[in-house]
């Protein structure tokens, strides 16, 4: 077993792109969560991002792990960490040595800033002592992490599962065997793009964008190795109704995406809570005892209270200032600007 130690003169170290797939495996052997992992942030490389990944420690003992989503040219970057840093060290969090290396080396990279979040705000309180620190969202025009998260805990049996549901969440599931739906899962991604005008159809009705189809496909194909991703679809009469996308970490299942065609169900009752259903019984398998649908937001919350979830409310955002001159000049002049023409980028980069 592996002994690990606090580093003294140890440095962060950016792993190759060659190596970068085999990380997905090593961060399932950890606490680390979703979106630090190389399958869900190199989805990003086609919306301009470029992810990089870095270790702390040596490769005898690696102590932590970051993965940063960087934007712009150097001396012109900003960078998005999503729950990150990583430890490695069971039962320890990041140090605060670590902490202060990883500032030192976005100096070096040229970043004006890097914007945290966390579900702990203790691991955001640490930076506090790195340097410059200010509790805003400084890059508001991704927000990539959620305020709110309704997390189901699963349990072992069946039974007691289903009785911790709604009762219209059982009957609903009860009805959705009766109606006779053909139910199917895949992990390629061929089958989502088999079922993708089903998630088109819905943000036209809906009047919203998803991120582009490629960028899902490339978030499938990197996570079908590690058995982290899975699309569930129901069928009536051989044409798809209702489809929802799942990834996982090693410890939680995350609903990405789903989309229901209300028409094509000729007034049968809708599979969605089946789907649900044997999407967390099937991760429950894999390892992840919780069941992420989410957050509160939108019409779809009171379908998602049918399964009791537990709301989780994150911490707001942290920036660690790298470029105090040229972080006060994005603030002061370039946001104010940037986010009244961002709905229409968006709808052009997420077309």
């Amino acid at each position: 077993m592996m002994n690990h130690r606090g580093p003294t003169d140890s440095q962060w170290t950016e792993i190759p792109q060659l190596e970068v797939a085999s990380w997905n495996q090593r961060l399932l052997e950890t606490d680390a969560p979703l979106f630090q992992y190389p399958y869900w942030n190199e989805s990003f490389r086609g919306m301009y991002f470029s992810p990089r990944y870095l270790f702390y420690g040596s490769q005898e003992q690696i102590v932590a792990y970051v993965c940063i989503l960087a934007l712009g040219i150097r001396g012109l970057r900003i960078g998005l960490v999503q729950r990150g840093p990583v430890s490695f060290v069971p039962d320890q969090a990041v140090s605060r040595q670590a902490l202060q290396d990883l500032y030192r080396w976005a100096k070096l990279q040229g970043y004006v800033f890097l914007r945290f979040t966390h579900s702990d705000s203790q691991a955001l309180d640490r930076f506090a002592s790195v340097g410059l620190v200010e509790q805003v969202d400084a890059f508001p025009l991704y927000i990539d992490h959620w305020r709110e998260e309704l997390i189901v805990e699963q349990m072992a049996d069946d039974a007691r599962m289903l009785a911790s549901f709604q009762t219209i969440a059982r009957r609903k599931i009860k009805k959705a065997a009766e109606v006779g739906y053909d139910f199917s899962v895949s992990d390629s991604p061929e089958a989502l793009t088999n079922v993708w005008p089903l998630f088109v159809s819905l943000s036209e009705r809906k009047d919203f964008r998803y991120r582009p189809l490629s960028s899902y496909l490339d978030m499938v194909r990197l996570a079908q190795p590690y058995q982290c991703v899975r699309l569930y679809v129901a069928a009536l009469e051989k044409q798809p109704v209702a489809a929802i996308l799942i990834v996982r970490d090693r410890t939680t299942a995350y609903y990405i995406s789903g989309a229901l065609d209300v028409n094509a169900l000729q007034d049968k009752p809708s599979p969605a809570c089946e789907l649900h259903w044997r999407a967390m019984r099937d991760f429950f398998k894999l390892g992840a005892k919780y069941y992420h649908l989410g957050t509160r937001s939108g019409e779809v919350y009171q379908f998602k209270r049918q399964f009791h979830p537990v709301e989780r409310v994150n911490p707001p955002p942290l920036t660690l200032v790298i470029n105090p001159t040229l972080y006060r000049l994005w603030s002061a002049a370039v946001l104010p600007v940037a986010l009244p023409l961002w709905p229409r980028v968006k709808r052009a980069v997420f077309r």
